[in-house]
């Protein structure tokens, strides 16, 4: 049965609309950020039916503007989960109008045709990828403002891509592409690769070196026929194991740590998660037993090989699992605690 799934979008009895965070929820509600509100001066949408971003860019410090928002204004959509040992926004199913599925609103764009520019580049992209992957074309979505139907001339094109096989082949298929950086699907460059830098550095707090290098160890964004693309890969239900419940974290404080990729296998998704081994601790709250790192910041997602030495930073956090004796640690990139100060950094680039 089709469940919440990353990058779904939910939209509110209040006309809100919610990005849905990875696959793993509580029964009664969905993980998930605020990313638009209805607004009759907003930028996004059609004259009749308007919205205002609220959440502008991806970092910490716009997430938590839009929690005093709903705080101050609409504080059922704010949870205290004591599962994760945090504060996050979250909609209740009780509150959810419409659950925007990317998959079905692709296969809208097949049927009935695009009827705009960007809907012919999404078509197109997701047809080539297809193609290339030899993945079926039913694997793939399209999430954003595309997926909303608010999108305008400007808009990046954001696909999805079900499944962790289907995720393998397009990763492959793209990664070969990208290499030759050459024809309509390439690279970032010029202006646009400038823009991503300066918003790394501003955001991640990274060097413009450090920023262009992480770049060019993504194998999902770049540019199709002119304009800027992200593909995600995003689990289905029966690769998803354990429930909501199976797990308990506890915040210990922010650590840094050196650490060996033991299987970066699930990093692709998320969030993305890291095994590590033989981990060095350098500073903060001591790391005396890290077994993984997951981050939120899909910056750092799938850019680290398995034996390859990393440098890390983040929330250091107990990980308690039902039915086991022995916690263990793990590091979390994207936190509240850290404001933008979170890293995973391949030592091999940066050292």
């Amino acid at each position: 049965m089709r469940g919440f799934r990353d990058r779904d979008y939910l939209e509110t009895h209040e006309g809100f609309y919610f990005v849905v965070v990875g696959n793993v929820h509580p029964d009664d509600r969905a993980l998930a950020y605020l990313k638009y509100v209805p607004s009759e001066a907003g930028m996004w949408g059609s004259k009749s039916k308007r919205y205002d971003r609220v959440l502008e860019h991806y970092t910490m410090r716009d997430l938590a503007k839009t929690f005093e928002l709903l705080k101050s204004r609409h504080p059922k959509y704010m949870f205290h989960s004591a599962t994760l040992g945090l504060t996050f926004s979250a909609v209740p199913r009780t509150a959810i109008r419409t659950h925007l599925k990317p998959e079905r609103r692709l296969a809208q764009l097949l049927r009935n045709g695009p009827k705009d520019a960007l809907e012919k580049k999404v078509v197109r992209l997701a047809r080539e990828l297809s193609t290339m992957a030899n993945a079926p074309i039913e694997s793939f979505g399209v999430t954003g403002s595309v997926l909303m139907d608010t999108h305008r001339e400007f808009s990046d094109i954001d696909l999805v891509v079900y499944g962790k096989s289907q995720g393998l082949s397009v990763k492959k298929a793209l990664s070969s592409l990208l290499k030759e950086d050459k024809g309509e699907i390439r690279r970032m460059r010029g202006q646009t690769l400038e823009d991503f830098v300066r918003e790394r550095v501003s955001f991640n707090n990274l060097t413009s070196q450090e920023a262009i290098e992480l770049y060019e160890r993504k194998w999902n964004r770049g540019q199709a026929f002119g304009t800027c693309f992200s593909v995600h890969p995003v689990r289905i239900e029966s690769e998803v194991s354990g429930r909501y419940e199976d797990r308990q974290y506890a915040p210990i404080g922010l650590t840094e740590v050196e650490a060996t990729v033991r299987d970066s296998s699930d990093s692709m998704f998320m969030p993305a998660a890291y095994s590590v081994d033989n981990v060095t601790w350098l500073s903060g709250e001591k790391a005396r037993n890290v077994q993984e790192v997951v981050s939120y910041e899909g910056l750092y997602a799938d850019i680290a090989r398995e034996g390859e030495r990393v440098r890390i930073k983040g929330k250091l956090e107990e990980v308690i699992v039902s039915g086991t004796e022995h916690p263990y640690q793990r590091i979390v990139i994207g936190s509240q605690e850290a404001r933008n100060t979170d890293y995973l950094k391949p030592i091999s680039n940066f050292i």
